[in-house]
């Protein structure tokens, strides 16, 4: 159970990451053109938002990946194995 859950959290930690560099490269770019056209940053990416950020992503990996890991745990391994397709 303990891998499938640390599975999860690494997968939403990766996608928490590539939420937040894919973020800030849209806020700089949107900024960039608000303020030659404005003089105006629209979006600002703080640094408690950067941290809410990837540990949002993680703990809603450890949410999704909950359920199947119970599910998994409950199995015996070699009716898992078997049941292999």
């Amino acid at each position: 159970m303990l891998e499938l859950l640390v599975e999860s959290a690494v997968l939403g930690a990766i996608g928490g990451a590539i939420g937040l560099l894919g973020g800030w490269a849209l806020t700089s770019a949107l900024n960039s053109v608000t303020e030659t056209a404005q003089n105006l940053d629209l979006f600002l990416l703080t640094p408690r938002l950067a941290l809410a950020v990837p540990l949002f992503a993680i703990g809603l990996g450890l949410a999704a990946g909950l359920p199947p890991a119970i599910r998994a745990a409950r199995l015996d391994p070699a009716v898992a194995l078997r049941a292999q397709d």
